[in-house]
This record gives C-alpha cells, structure tokens and sequence, in this order.
C-alpha cells in the first residue's frame, strides 16, 4: 500500500506561426462560456472529492498488496473491505467508494482538491484520451495521469484540438480561446484548422497557424508582410519583405496592394517565347508584341491566339501589334484566355486553397501571380488536376454552393 502521489501537469505552449508573429501563451485566463467543470460535478457523499486543500487517498495494487478483488469489491489480505482508496487490479484503475463499490460514469474532483478525474461506465479511471461525459454533455481531455485537460491545446498524431477553460474539446465552428484575446476554427470532430489561409465565419481572409490560433498583427513568409488585424485577425494588407537579400531595390510592380518582380516575369516569359515552347512559332500563331510598360506578358498570352478566340477583339480593330493592350487592360480583368497552356480559372481552381484567399475575384492578379510564380514552380494551368477543382469552377468560386452539392467537400 501506499499514497497515490499527483503531479500538476502543466502544459506550456507558445506560438510562433509565421516568423514575426508574435509568441502567444496559450494558458491563459479562465471564461464564463457554458457551465464550468467545477459546477457540472454531481454532488455527492459517495465521490473522491476533496476540493480546498485536498487529502491523501491509499492506493492499494493487487500484484503488490494481494487481497482479493471480485470485479466489485476488494478485500485486504487482513479480510476488512477496502474504502475510500484507488484500486489496481492489474489493467484498471478504480475509486472504491465509501461502501466499497467502484465509482462509475462519473467526473469529479480528485482528492487532491485541484485536479478533475473521471470514470468510466465500467470504474475504470480513464488515461490519455478523449471520453465524452455525459454528465456534463461534452467530450473531454484526460491526460497520462487522468487529469482533466482545461485550456489547452493537445495534438494527436498530425491533429490539433483545443480543450476550452470547462474542459470541452470545441467543436462547432468558429470559438473565441479561454485568454479573451485569440480566435480559431474548430470543425464538428473536434480538429482545429491549421492549414494557413483561409477564411472566418465573415469571408474575411484570416491565417490559421500550426496550432489553430489565428494569426494576429504582423507575420511573414520572407516574401511578404501580412498586416493582420490585431483584434480579431481578418487580413488588412500586405507589403514586400526586404529583409537583407535587396529585394528593396528591385524592378516590381504593384497590383492591388501586391507586388510581383517585373525581372522574374520578363525572364520567364522570354525563355518561354525564346525556345517556342508551345510550338507556336512553328504553327504560325504569331506572339504578336506581348510587351506593356516594360512587362512581358508572353508566359499567358499569344496575340493571335488571343485574336482567334475572342473575336469581338478582332472585330474592334486590333492586330497582334496592339492585342496585348486590350489584354491587359480589358482581358485580364475579365478572365479571357490569350494562351491555351494559360487557362485562368483552370488555374484559380487548381490552387484554390492557396490563392483564392489572397486575390479573390481579382482576376488580373492570378496571371501575375503565374508570371512571377507559378509557372517556373510547374503549376498546372491548362487543366483541371482533381474533381474538386472543376467542381469549383462550374459553381463560379462559390465553396458554399459547392459544399451544399458536395458535402463530402466541407
């Protein structure tokens, strides 16, 4: 025999993001959300309660003390029935109450007086797992040692879950965490958001970091700063990282509030033109001039393949001197296609979840995007590379029109 020593288990956490967010903690204060864990336990004599203080329970094993347990009681070696302590049997922990019975389908306060505890339909104290409690309506958190986790974040293989100030993993859309301050996305199994941009309950663009807080303030990629709203962390703007690689004194441009390197656009379009890489040249299909201001628009556009498949341009009076203006100034807004191995929305489609948050019905900023980016990292733009992307497509961008045809797309 002997006393069940308790350990508080503190989870410490701090969260980093993007380099440049700032460090969050994510203990934090308590909330008034829902019933708290202390209040939904039942009241009772028959409980392993001890609050304020706290008290010191024998803990008997049935390997080390002996004795005989039969499934509902256990008996010391001296034949007095064991009460009041924690039983071993050799695969379960148990709470023999005051009339030497097991605990059971019960939350409640260890005798400790700090931590909360809970058995299970059979006795059985439950470790390392998530248990749903019906006595309090909520699923919940139970560490190695069986404490209740309260306002913590707990990962499970590559999963993320929030445990909020009462105990209950969140799962029900959109929660404000226990410090007052942060926000995240909890889905209806519990899993927190954590794949970068996406959106709140609002539309509004929003950064879920690796560990499901949204972003707030200043982060980066090293290729931007994103301004994120300090309060509840919607998207505000954007700027370019200089760091120290000199990007401060480089050829860009600015669209929208986002910048593209006119250098690398330029390079890429004349290598593509250069070696006739879509045998354009060999077909008679004219490049035509595809430069405006100093930017060469060769990687997404052909002038006569533009003329050929927007005749209303044709008819208008442009050639393949002067096509690339009204692309630029009318086509790229619109979404028209100048280049068959350059489909826009095959593109916006493709790559939805990682530009779609940006740029939105932007349509000009994703050929740019494809210039400056995505076009030298082999994105695919002449089709559709899942179901889902034409999908999205044929329901003009809207994800909830998609997910009411398509649940499985939630």
């Amino acid at each position: 025999m002997k006393n069940k020593g308790m350990k508080l288990l503190l989870l410490a956490m701090t969260v980093a993001g993007l380099t440049g967010a700032a460090p969050i903690g994510v203990l934090a204060d308590t909330t008034d959300e829902g019933v708290t864990s202390e209040a939904a336990i039942e009241e009772t004599t028959e409980t392993a309660d001890t609050a304020e203080g706290g008290r010191s329970v024998n803990y008997y094993s049935l390997s080390k003390d002996g004795g005989n347990w039969d499934g509902s009681h256990y008996t010391k070696t001296d034949g007095t029935l064991a009460k009041d302590v924690f039983f071993f049997d050799g695969q379960y922990t148990y709470y023999l109450m005051t009339d030497g019975s097991p605990m059971k389908d019960k939350l409640t306060y260890h005798p400790d007086g700090e931590h909360i505890i809970y058995f299970d339909t059979e006795g059985h104290e439950v470790f390392t797992t998530f248990r749903y409690c019906p006595g309090v309506g909520y699923t919940c958190y139970f560490d190695s040692q069986g404490y209740l986790y309260k306002d913590q974040i707990t990962f499970v293989g590559d999963k993320v879950y929030y445990l909020n100030a009462n105990g209950a993993m969140e799962q029900s859309g959109w929660f404000g965490f226990a410090n007052g301050r942060d926000y995240g996305f909890a889905n209806q199994d519990g899993t927190l958001i954590t794949t970068g941009w996406g959106y709140d309950p609002y539309g509004r663009v929003v950064f879920y970091h690796w560990n499901g807080m949204v972003a707030r303030g200043l982060i980066t990629d090293n290729v931007w700063y994103y301004n994120m709203d300090e309060t509840d962390g919607h998207y505000v703007g954007q700027f370019p990282y200089s760091g120290s690689t000199g990007s401060e004194s480089a050829n860009t441009i600015t669209v929208d509030g986002y910048t593209f390197n006119v250098d690398t656009m330029n390079a890429v379009s004349a290598a593509s033109r250069n070696a006739d890489e879509y045998g354009y040249e060999s077909r008679e299909m004219s490049y035509g001039n595809t430069v405006v201001d100093g930017i060469d628009y060769a990687s997404v556009f052909n002038a006569q393949g533009y003329l050929n498949g927007n005749t209303d341009v044709k008819a208008a009076g442009f050639t393949t001197d002067n096509a690339i203006l009204h692309f630029v100034k009318d086509g790229m807004p619109a979404s028209r296609v100048a280049l068959r191995e350059f489909n826009v929305t095959k593109y916006r489609a493709n790559y939805y979840d990682e530009l779609n948050p940006k740029y939105g019905d932007d349509w000009k900023l994703y050929y740019y995007d494809y210039m400056c980016y995505g076009k030298s990292a082999g994105k695919v733009a002449n089709k559709y590379i899942t179901r889902k992307a034409s999908r999205l497509a044929g329901h003009d961008f809207d994800y909830a029109a998609l997910v009411r045809d398509y649940p499985e797309y939630r």
